[in-house]
C-alpha cells in the first residue's frame, strides 16, 4: 500500500490483525521426516497459462553471465537460470555462512535451509528456527519494536546493557539513542541454528544466534528430559515453575545447561545442584556459543533424550534476567523470548506473520513441552539427506549486504526498532531497512507436483507483500490467492521476500534483497528463466509494476491487485526516487508484457481514480491488459476475503489462461523483439547497490544527458492541469528532478507481426466488454466474488513484414548507451544500416560486429576492434544520422 503516516499504518495493521484470525489458511503440510529429503513423485506440469496474443512465446531465456545478453562471458549456471536482463545484484555469487572454527565444533555442517526443520548429519543433529521471532510470551499488545507486522510476543528488547539491580525498563523513545552501543539491536535473543552432537569424551551443545552485537547480551538454555519420566525432575504444577526460569513449569526435566558468556552452568533438578563446568566457546564470526562438556560432567545415555531450547537475555552471572515488567513482560511471563524446535505442526500458518503464535501461547501458559527434540544418539553417526518441504516454507541466505550499505551509520545488524520515526528525518523511508543481518528469510512456495529427483523447469512467480506486512503475508491471510496461483491452478514457485523490512518498496537494500533470494532459489531448484511473473498487493503492487517498468524482458506479465502508477495527488512517489507522473509515462514499456489489474471503488489508500489513471495510460498505448474493477470494496477488508473464498479469482484465471473473455497472460517472457520502447530514470541507477533499470532485451548502459531537462510527453490529469513532472519529497521538501530518458529502437532483422486491430472496451458498455461480473455465465470460483466489472485490451495480429537490415534509434536525453548488435540480429547482416536520431550529444557504442568490420558517421570511419566499437554523434536538429558499413 502507499505510505500513510504511522498512526495510518498502526490502524490498518490492527484491523488486519483483528479480522485474519477467522479469515486465513491454517492447514500444514506434513513435514517429511528429518533426513529423508522426500517429496512427492512425479514430472511438472510446468505451463504457465495458455499465453496471450501477441505477447511473445517461452524458449531459452537464460542469463549466460555477461551483460544483458552475455557477451562471450562464461556461463554461470545459476544465472542461466535467471532471465536476461537481471541487475548485477543478481549475479553476484552469494556469501557463505561462516562456521565456527572446527577446532571447538568438530563435526561437519548439516544445518537446513528451511526453517522449521532439522537433520541428523556429520556426526551431530542440527534444528533451523524461524528467523525474527524472538519476542516472548504473549501479554497484551506486540512488543513497540514489532508495531506493523506484529510478532504474537510481547517482549520488549532494552536499548541499554541490562543491569538487574537497577535497570529503567523499556525506553523506546529517539531520544540520545546510540545505536552503536546498543548490545540487543533489537533482535538480542533470536535462536538460528541449534546444534548437538557427541564423541566418546563429550558432548557439545551449540547455539547460532541471528544477531550478536555483544556476546555478552545472550544466554540458551538447553533443558533434559533423560529419562522420558514426567513424573521426576521438574514439575508441572502452576505454582512450581523451574527455579532458574521462572514460570516454565513444562514437567519431566532432570538437567538444565545454562550456556553464556559467564560459562556453562549446570543445573541437576534431582540434587538441587548448579555447579559452573566450564567455559564456553563464543566464535563471534560464526555468531555461535558452544558448551563441550565432559561425560565425567554430564553423560548422555543411549537411549533417548527429550530436549528443549530456551533463549533470553544474560543477567550478566550465567542466568536469565527475570525482571519482567522491565520487558514488557508480565509478572507472570516467564523470561524466554525464544523456543527452539518447533516446526509447520506446531506454527500453523493462519494469522502468524513470524511463526510465533504458538511459542506466544505456550509461553503465556508457561507450558513448552510440544516443542522438543526427541534427540536419539542412535542416529549421531548417519546423514540424512536434507528436509525438502512441499509446498509453502520460510528459506534463509546470507546476504552480500555489510554495514556501510545501510542508511543509519552504527546500525549494522538485528532489527531497526525506530525505523518509522528515523525516517521522518531522512529523504527517503527504503534507503532504511528494518532488519540488518546479513542472515535474512524469505518465503518460498514449492509446487507439489515438483520433483527434486528429477527436476524439470519450472516457472518463478514474485508475490511480493504490502506495506506494513511481510513474507508470511499471504500464507497468513490470502491463502486461496497464494494456493490457487502457486499451486493448485498452476504448477509455479512463489517467492515473496522480507525486503529488509516492511516499508522499502523493493528499492536499494530492500532491492537487493529481492534478487539474492531470487538467485538463492534458482542454486537450488530447476527455474524456468523463460516463464517469470510478478504479483502483490498493494505496497506490491507497486513493486511489480516498478519491477516490470524497470526490468520489461525479465517478466512474461505482471499482477496488480490495488496499486497505481498516477500524477494524482497521494502517490506522486513509490519509492522515494522516481516522481509518479514520471512512473505513469513508463508504463510504455509495457508492450510486451501482459498486465493484469485489479481494483476497488472504496480503496482507501490507493483511490480508484488513480488506478483508473493507471489502466487509461495501458488502454490509450493501445497495449494489452486485463481490469477488474470491484464495485463494493475497499483496501484492507478485501484483502482478509480471501482467507474465506478466493476473492481474486479473476487474477488466477487471468494467469492460465481460463477467463472467458478470451484474455489471458502470455504464456512466457518475450524474447529480443525487434521493437523495444524504453523510458528510463537516473534515480533509478544505484549503482551502489548493484542495481540500475539502464536497458532492456539489446539495449543496455542508458545514461541522462540532462539531468534537469523537461518530461517529454507528460501529460498532466485534469487535477494536475499545469504542471511539470516533478516531485517534491514530504520528508526533505527538497525538489527531485525525473532526470527522464526515452529509447524507441526497431531493429529491421527482427520483424514483428503487424497490430492490425487493437480490440478494446466499447465506448459504450455492450455486455461483453466491459462486462458486469460475476453472473450465471461465471465460474463457481468468479461467482463468489463481488461484483465487478471486467474490461480488457487486445490484439489482432497480421503477418510480419520481410526482415531488412535496418537499425532505427529515436533518443531523448540520452547521453549513452550500447547497442548489442547480434542480439538485435543486425550485425551478421549484409545490408545493415543504423539510423540515430538525437536532441542530445551520444556516445553510442555497438557490440557484436566481427573486427576489422568498418563503418562511417558524420565524415568519420571506423574500425571495429574487439568485437567493440564507440561512435560519437552530434545531434542535428531531429534530422536521422546515418551510420553506414561501406
Amino acid at each position: 500500500m502507499l505510505r500513510p503516516s504511522l498512526n495510518s499504518s498502526l490502524v490498518i495493521l490492527l484491523v488486519v490483525a483483528l479480522l485474519a484470525g477467522c479469515n486465513a489458511d491454517s492447514t500444514s503440510n506434513t513435514i517429511a521426516p528429518a533426513g529423508t529429503g522426500s517429496t512427492n513423485a512425479g514430472g511438472n506440469t510446468g505451463g504457465a497459462g495458455n499465453g496471450g496474443t501477441g505477447n511473445g512465446g517461452s524458449g531459452n531465456g537464460g542469463n549466460n553471465g555477461g551483460g544483458n545478453n552475455g557477451g562471450g562471458a562464461p556461463v554461470d549456471p545459476i544465472l542461466a537460470k535467471m532471465p536476461a536482463g537481471v541487475p548485477d545484484a543478481a549475479k553476484r555469487s552469494l556469501d557463505q555462512r561462516v562456521l565456527p572454527a572446527q577446532s571447538v565444533w568438530p563435526f561437519e555442517d548439516g544445518t537446513s535451509r528451511t526453517s522449521g526443520t532439522g537433520r541428523y548429519f556429520g556426526g551431530a543433529v542440527y534444528w533451523t528456527d524461524f528467523i525474527y521471532d524472538a519476542y516472548g510470551a504473549f501479554a497484551g499488545p506486540p512488543s513497540a519494536q514489532n508495531v506493523t507486522t506484529p510478532n504474537a510476543g510481547s517482549l520488549s528488547y532494552p536499548r541499554v546493557a541490562l543491569d538487574a539491580a537497577d535497570f529503567p525498563g523499556p525506553d523506546m523513545s529517539t531520544d540520545g539513542y546510540d545505536a552503536a552501543s546498543d548490545p540487543y539491536q533489537g533482535n538480542g535473543a533470536d535462536i538460528f541454528t541449534l546444534a548437538i552432537a557427541r564423541d566418546p569424551d563429550a558432548s557439545y551443545w551449540r547455539v547460532d544466534w541471528v544477531t550478536l552485537a555483544d556476546p555478552n547480551a545472550p544466554i540458551i538454555a538447553f533443558a533434559l528430559d533423560i529419562d522420558n519420566d514426567t513424573n521426576t525432575g521438574t514439575s508441572g504444577q502452576f505454582s512450581a515453575g523451574w527455579a532458574d526460569i521462572p514460570n516454565i513449569r513444562t514437567a519431566g526435566v532432570d538437567r538444565i545447561i545454562f550456556i553464556s558468556s559467564a560459562g556453562i552452568f549446570l543445573r541437576d533438578i534431582a540434587a538441587d545442584t548448579l555447579e559452573r563446568i566450564g567455559d564456553t566457546s563464543i566464535d563471534t564470526n560464526s555468531q555461535s556459543f558452544i558448551a563441550k562438556i565432559s561425560s565425567a560432567d554430564m553423560a548422555l545415555p543411549d537411549t533417548a533424550v527429550t530436549v528443549y531450547a530456551l533463549s533470553g537475555l544474560h543477567n550478566g552471572s550465567g542466568g536469565f534476567f527475570t525482571n519482567m515488567l522491565a520487558l514488557g513482560g508480565l509478572p507472570f511471563s516467564p523470561p524466554v523470548y525464544n523456543l527452539g524446535f518447533r516446526d509447520y505442526d506446531d506454527e500453523p500458518f493462519a494469522n502468524n506473520f513470524w511463526m510465533s503464535n504458538s511459542q506466544a501461547q505456550a509461553l503465556a501458559q508457561g507450558d513448552i513441552s510440544a516443542f522438543a527434540l526427541a534427540l536419539n544418539p542412535d542416529l549421531l553417526g548417519t546423514d540424512e539427506a536434507e528436509p525438502e518441504r512441499l509446498e509453502y516454507s520460510v528459506r534463509w541466505y546470507v546476504s552480500s549486504l555489510g554495514p556501510e550499505q545501510f542508511g543509519r551509520a552504527g546500525i549494522y545488524t538485528g532489527l531497526d526498532a525506530i525505523i518509522h520515526q528515523t525516517a521522518q528525518n531522512s529523504d527517503d523511508i527504503s534507503l532504511y531497512a528494518g532488519y540488518y543481518d546479513k542472515l535474512q528469510p524469505y518465503g518460498l512456495w514449492l509446487p507439489d507436483q515438483y520433483s527434486t529427483s528429477e527436476p524439470q523447469p519450472t516457472p518463478m512467480t514474485l508475490v511480493l507483500h504490502s506495506f506494513t506486512q511481510n513474507y508470511m503475508q499471504y500464507r497468513a491471510t490470502m491463502p486461496n490467492f497464494h494456493r490457487e496461483t502457486c499451486n493448485d491452478l498452476r504448477q509455479s514457485f512463489c517467492l515473496t521476500v522480507l525486503g529488509r523490512g516492511v516499508s522499502g518498496f523493493y528499492e536499494f537494500a530492500s532491492g537487493v534483497d529481492l534478487w539474492e533470494a531470487w538467485r538463492d532459489v534458482a542454486s537450488r531448484y530447476e527455474l524456468d528463466p523463460a516463464r517469470t511473473f510478478t504479483s502483490g498487493f498493494s505496497m506490491g503492487a507497486l513493486g511489480s509494476q516498478r519491477l516490470m517498468i524497470k526490468y520489461p524482458d525479465v517478466f512474461a506479465a505482471g499482477v496488480i491487485l490495488a496499486g497505481a502508477q498516477s500524477d494524482e495527488p497521494g502517490i506522486a512517489d513509490q519509492n522515494g526516487n522516481v516522481p509518479g507522473c514520471f512512473g505513469e509515462i513508463q508504463l510504455e514499456n509495457l508492450k510486451w508484457n501482459g498486465y493484469y489489474h485489479a481494483a476497488g471503488s472504496l480503496d482507501q489508500l490507493i483511490p480508484i481514480t488513480q488506478q483508473r489513471d493507471t489502466v487509461n495510460r495501458m488502454r490509450d498505448l493501445g497495449y494489452q491488459y486485463t481490469f477488474d474493477h470491484y464495485l463494493a470494496e475497499d483496501h484492507v477488508a478485501w484483502v482478509l476475503k480471501d482467507g474465506q473464498y478466493p476473492a481474486f479469482a479473476e487474477a488466477t484465471d487471468w494467469l492460465i489462461g481460463a477467463s472467458d473473455g478470451g484474455d489471458k497472460a502470455p504464456l512466457g517472457n518475450k524474447l529480443n523483439p525487434g521493437e523495444i520502447i524504453y523510458r528510463f530514470t537516473g534515480n533509478d541507477q544505484h549503482p551502489e547497490f548493484a542495481l540500475g533499470a539502464d536497458g532492456a532485451w539489446w539495449i543496455d548502459d542508458l545514461k541522462i544527458a540532462d539531468d534537469n531537462a523537461a518530461v517529454q510527453g507528460y501529460e498532466p490529469s485534469l487535477s494536475q492541469s499545469g504542471r511539470s513532472c516533478t516531485f517534491t519529497n514530504n520528508f526533505s521538501q527538497t525538489t527531485i528532478s525525473a532526470k527522464a530518458g526515452r529509447i524507441h529502437a526497431v531493429s529491421g532483422a527482427l520483424p514483428e507481426r503487424v497490430i492490425s486491430n487493437v480490440l478494446g472496451p466499447a465506448a459504450l458498455p455492450d455486455g461483453a466488454n466491459p462486462q458486469l461480473r460475476p453472473d450465471q455465465n461465471s465460474s463457481a470460483r468468479i461467482q463468489q466474488t463481488g461484483p465487478h466489472i471486467h474490461e480488457f485490451q487486445t490484439w489482432e495480429l497480421g503477418d510480419a513484414p520481410a526482415a531488412n537490415g535496418l537499425l532505427t534509434l529515436n533518443l531523448q536525453n540520452v547521453a549513452s548507451l550500447t547497442v548489442d548488435l547480434n542480439a538485435a540480429a543486425i550485425a551478421p547482416r549484409t545490408d545493415k544500416r543504423i539510423e540515430v536520431t538525437t536532441d542530445s550529444a551520444l556516445a553510442l557504442t555497438l557490440t557484436g560486429l566481427a573486427d576489422g568490420t568498418q563503418l562511417s558517421a558524420q565524415n568519420a570511419l571506423y574500425t571495429v576492434t574487439g568485437g567493440v566499437i564507440k561512435v560519437n554523434l552530434t545531434p542535428e536538429g531531429g534530422t536521422p544520422i546515418a551510420i553506414e558499413f561501406p
